[in-house]
């Protein structure tokens, strides 16, 4: 007989609630559990939104005052939109200017003959010169794959090699310098044939030309005792009173010297009335008798009466006008003399001042190997002369060769400012222009650019409103 069931059906008691009861009372803890889960995850959603917001209102506010930020900087704006673009610093002031951008920098590029794959070239070294730099290259030989792993091999920031396929048999190898401008010209030194072999460069060797200031520095000049002259405190200008004389030590090779000279004829008072004469010297004067005239009456009041007629004088001065023609001396005011050293013994060349202002002396025509010396400056007597802005530009043939095949040559930016032509070597982060400024050059113009420097008025109003907007939007969720 089986075991009575333990709970009877008049006992009041549901089993199978008892036992559901049972186990939700069992389940009660995993559920708290699993609710501090899901409550965790909003929290930690809620958390890393806040962070964002937060990060983003911080990213704005040090967008808006970083040190490159829109009111650390000014924006420089062209006329022309895109061909010249910008910064200036804070503290320049707004202003504009007039640039015209003539012509483009260039990196030079320049190419070997047309190679053969088959054909070989023979072991050697060469030098190319870039930029600053001298590279030396010592090739094993062979073809135009070892050629280029040659070149690639000391190429480093200076230049770039690549290979040009012309077809399947034959190939030419291209060099282009990484350095802008004329600075960045290839010349090349080929002690062993290997580039003119490889039509690298040719028999025409490369002219260096230079310009330099030169400066009355008081240590280099040479005067007679009783010759009065003074230096101006940049060294850019010598005054020589009344006939005096003085030379400038220099060494340079032949060149062109450029100088502008102003000359005051101290004995001639005609020359500058309006400082080397006193006014009585600079006006005729005559005296002339007057008389008031029978017509002539005088009131007192309402009464009218004859004037006396009395005899009177009185001095006339007349204005005697100069003779001078503008920008010319009334005579010369001196000699320039360059002295130079050729063959082993001391010459010179003397060259007259005929008028005020610029003037060149073209002394490039000197004998093969000469040197100047120096160069004097002689007032005549009775003249004063002032010279100033002394400069000297000589062409020098260099032993080292050019390209022979150039595809693109080594060229400055050139512009003009304010109507006066410049040059550049780069076309970008140009610095010295507008002062605190630098200046970009994307293109040529057609002619004068209108170039503003000016406050990033649009820049500063976009960052503060998204400075705004984010502050808003963490406040919000706050």
């Amino acid at each position: 007989m089986p075991a009575p069931a333990i709970f009877q059906n008049n006992a009041g008691v549901n089993p199978g609630e008892m036992i559901e009861k049972l186990m939700k009372a069992e389940r009660m803890p995993l559920l708290r559990l699993e609710e501090d889960i899901a409550r965790s995850k909003v929290e930690i959603k809620a958390f890393e939104e806040l962070r964002n917001r937060a990060r983003k209102l911080s990213d704005a506010s040090r967008d808006l005052y970083s040190f490159a930020g829109p009111f650390a900087t000014k924006s420089v704006v062209s006329s022309d939109p895109g061909a010249i673009t910008g910064e200036a610093a804070p503290d320049v002031d707004p202003g504009s200017q007039e640039v015209e951008i003539l012509e483009l920098a260039t990196k030079h590029q320049i190419t070997s003959r047309q190679l053969s794959r088959k054909e070989t070239l023979p072991k050697g070294k060469f030098t190319i010169n870039v930029g600053a730099k001298e590279i030396n290259v010592d090739f094993p030989g062979g073809g135009v794959v070892d050629l280029e792993r040659a070149l690639k091999g000391q190429a480093g920031q200076d230049y770039e090699v690549s290979v040009i396929n012309i077809d399947a048999n034959n190939a030419l190898i291209s060099l282009r310098s990484s350095v802008s401008g004329s600075d960045g010209a290839f010349s090349f030194s080929d002690p062993d044939g290997i580039l003119k072999q490889a039509g690298f460069i040719g028999d025409k060797k490369v002219e260096k030309k230079s310009s330099e200031d030169i400066a009355f520095e008081q240590s280099k000049i040479k005067a007679p005792a009783d010759s009065k002259y003074k230096v101006s405190p940049d060294a850019k200008e010598l005054t020589l009173e009344n006939g005096s004389e003085a030379s400038l030590s220099v060494s340079f090779e032949p060149g062109v010297i450029s100088l502008s000279v102003t000359g005051e004829n101290a004995s001639d008072p005609q020359a500058n009335p309006s400082e080397n004469a006193s006014e009585t010297e600079r006006r005729k004067v005559r005296t002339e008798s007057t008389r008031p005239g029978p017509d002539v009456e005088v009131e007192a009041g309402d009464i009218k009466f004859p004037a006396a007629d009395i005899e009177r004088t009185r001095t006339v001065k007349e204005d005697k006008p100069s003779q001078d023609k503008p920008g010319k001396a009334s005579q010369s005011p001196g000699i320039v003399t360059v002295f130079f050293e050729s063959g082993g013994s001391a010459q010179k060349r003397q060259f007259q001042v005929t008028e005020n202002g610029p003037m060149q002396i073209p002394v490039q025509d000197l004998p093969e190997g000469s040197k100047i010396t120096s160069i004097g400056f002689d007032a005549n007597e009775g003249s004063s002369m002032v010279v100033r802005d002394v400069r000297i530009d000589t062409t020098k043939t260099d032993a080292a060769f050019g390209p022979l095949n150039e595809t693109q040559p080594a060229k400055d930016a050139k512009l003009k400012m304010n109507g006066i032509e410049i040059t550049r070597s780069s076309n970008s982060n140009i610095t010295d222009i507008i002062e605190g400024a630098s200046l970009t050059l994307h293109r040529t113009t057609s002619g004068p650019v209108e170039v503003t420097v000016q406050a990033n008025t649009e820049q500063i109003k976009t960052k503060i409103v998204a400075w705004v907007e984010a502050y808003n939007e963490l406040l919000k969720f706050v």
